[in-house]
This record gives structure tokens, sequence and C-alpha cells, in this order.
């Protein structure tokens, strides 16, 4: 499976994670780092309740969702903002007990409300914040915690190309079973070392930092051409062999993102 096909299933995760309990309203959390409270322009986020729907439906599987559809069956999600402008949200996946969502570009900061509806009539509220920047990065475990999703990269200077990839992390069968897989990083000089890892709300960022350990390293990041709202990072790892098992977050225009681990030796 590629990196990019794993993301969009971390994305579209169908259902709650083991031991969430399932609220009477609805909590909305940013969908790399599971932080509830705070959304951002053009960030994914995913939210929890009941009542959703009576339909687990993905968006990718139907006919004609080019741009993402702001009806999913028949649900719809509307956001008001702190300037009383109301805002259909697009949806990514819906079922019974979870929605992902995209947060539509527009919104003002400040105080929010998202309304979840279906055939019209509201079924949930949710109230959030909305700030320019909300950082998260996905993990493999799809909680926001543990080794990050991402891959090592070895790529060859004189060639301009990668010599060869390792993901960051190993799955066993059961939930919440994913751990780091160690990266060596080499000694031939024409070779760089690197991280490719994915985020989300920090679209507007006008700077980023990431962080292997307390160490601070170059950054990249972009939009994702092939999912809305997903962001791309990548990190050089120069200077790091032997690092061992630490901690990788990143840091946008002064906001922290969850804390995620890898391992490099």
């Amino acid at each position: 499976m590629s990196l990019s096909r794993l993301l969009q299933a971390v994305v579209w995760m169908a259902t709650a994670l083991p031991g969430l309990a399932q609220p009477s309203a609805a909590v909305v959390v940013n969908s790399a780092s599971y932080v509830a409270g705070s959304i951002a322009p053009v960030q994914l986020v995913s939210a929890f309740g009941s009542g959703f729907s009576t339909d687990t439906i993905l968006a990718f599987n139907q006919p004609s969702t080019q741009p993402l559809p702001t009806t999913l069956g028949d649900t719809t999600i509307s956001i008001t903002d702190s300037n009383g402008n109301t805002v259909a949200a697009p949806i990514i996946f819906v079922s019974p007990r979870q929605v992902n969502f995209l947060v539509p570009a527009s919104l003002a900061s400040g105080a929010a409300t998202v309304n979840f509806m279906r055939s019209g009539a509201t079924i949930l509220t949710a109230s959030v914040t909305v700030a320019p920047v909300v950082p998260g990065i996905f993990t493999a475990n799809s909680n926001g915690a543990g080794v990050v999703a991402g891959v090592f990269l070895v790529i060859d200077g004189r060639a301009n190309s990668i010599v060869s990839s390792l993901p960051t992390y190993r799955c066993g069968p059961e939930p919440l079973s994913c751990v780091a897989v160690p990266f060596t990083i080499g000694t031939v000089p024409s070779f760089a070392y690197a991280l490719h890892v994915y985020g989300t709300g920090l679209r507007a960022a006008k700077s980023v930092q990431a962080y292997v350990g307390e160490h601070e390293t170059p950054v990249f990041f972009a939009a994702e051409p092939y999912f809305a709202g997903l962001d791309s990072i990548s990190i050089g790892l120069e200077g790091l062999g032997g690092t061992g098992e630490t901690t990788f977050y990143i840091v946008a225009d002064g906001v922290k993102s969850n804390i995620a681990i890898l391992k490099i030796l």
C-alpha cells in the first residue's frame, strides 16, 4: 500500500477509536492530531457523535464528486462563523457515529458553531474556535500519538532521484499496534536522508519548523495535490544519525502540533 493510500485510509477511518465514548453532542477534532476545540480553514476534521447517517458513505466512491460534495446521503454540515456567515462544509465520509469533512476556506476567525443535519433537520451541533493555523501530523495508529505515519527517504543528489524508501512504522493486526521501524542514516557523500510525512491545519502558515527531539531540521511543506486539506511535510535528517527513538513535531506560526515518535539509527 502506498503512503498516500494509507493516509487516505487514516482520514477516512470508518469507526471511532477503541475506548472513545460516543457523546450526545458532537465532538469535532483535528483528523491528524485528534485534538478537539479549534479548527483552521482548509483543514481535515473528524466529528464523533451519533445519528449522523443511517449508512456508511465515502465521497470518493460516489459519482461526480469533484469537488467534494456538501451533501452525502441525506447528511449536510454547515458552519456559522464569528461574523454570522454560514457556509456548507464539503464532506469526505459519513457513518452513523462519525463524519469527516473539510473546513471551508472562507471562515472568519473566532467562535463558530457546526450544525450537522439530515434532510435539513439539525441532528447535532458543536462549538468550535476557528484559528488561522491548527497544525496536526498523522500517526500510524490513527489517534494523534505514537509513531508518525510517513516514509524515510534516501535521495541521490547526483541523479536527483529517490534511491530507497522505508515506512516509519510497522503494524500488527490489532488496533493501536503500530510501532516505530528504525532508519539508518548512511555515510554515502552524495546521498541525502529525509523524512516525508503528512499533516493538516497548516495551509495558511507563514513559517513552519520541524523538530526531531529538540533538533530543528530543514523543512518544506506544501498542499497535497491529490487530496483536499492534506499538507505534505518533508524534512532533512542530516546530522541526526544515532538519535534513537525520539519525538517528532512541527511548529506552524508558533503553534505546536501533536507529538509523534520515530527511530533513527
